[in-house]
């Protein structure tokens, strides 16, 4: 619990504990941590029709989770933990995928850079969840994994606007130069 920080951090900690996120590929855990982090615009999404990656049962079951918190808060009188928000899973796993920027977010109603702050706390979030649990090297790689992988595209330049993809380092980088005295040789071209 110490190092999860964020507006619903006991529910994270309580998913972390009862297994809602382990046993996930990179792409569905980048998805599922969605839940615990998004805040939509509009009220939350609570339900989806289908989920990616089979994660509706995972979600039942950090919803039955989030209601005995919530319980919980009540009866002590305290704030009550919003409740977790599918409305960007979708998105995520796409990204994560793969996908680019338009199939992500096609028909979510999401606006780019939306999904872009959102990308960014998914990334935190993960690097929180994989601190959580450091003494287990195989969650901190998949934690890194899933970070990884929304860490691409429009989100890395958000992050490091110097950063450059392998093809763009690979485009900017400085041709061999032929030693002096010495012609240059030409390739063949196919």
């Amino acid at each position: 619990m110490r190092r999860i920080y964020g507006e619903r951090d006991l529910l994270t900690s309580l998913a972390l504990s009862d297994g809602v996120f382990d046993d996930l590929d990179p792409a569905a855990l980048a998805a599922a941590v969605t839940a615990v982090v998004h805040e939509g615009k509009r009220e939350a999404t609570e339900f989806l029709g289908r989920y990616p990656a089979g994660l509706g049962e995972r979600m039942a079951q950090l919803r039955r989770l989030w209601q005995r918190l919530t319980e919980a808060e009540r009866h002590h009188r305290l704030p009550e933990t919003p409740a977790p928000d599918v409305g960007l899973m979708w998105s995520m796993h796409r990204w994560s995928r793969g996908d680019s920027l338009a199939q992500s977010l096609e028909n979510s109603g999401l606006a780019a850079g939306d999904f872009v702050r959102a990308a960014k706390q998914v990334i935190d979030a993960l690097d929180q969840l994989g601190h959580a649990r450091a003494e287990d090297p195989d969650w901190r790689t998949l934690c890194e994994a899933a970070a990884a992988r929304v860490r691409r595209g429009v989100v890395l330049h958000e992050l490091d606007p110097q950063a450059r993809t392998p093809d763009e380092a690979a485009a900017q980088e400085p041709r061999a130069q032929a030693p002096r005295g010495e012609e240059p040789i030409e390739e063949e071209r196919r």
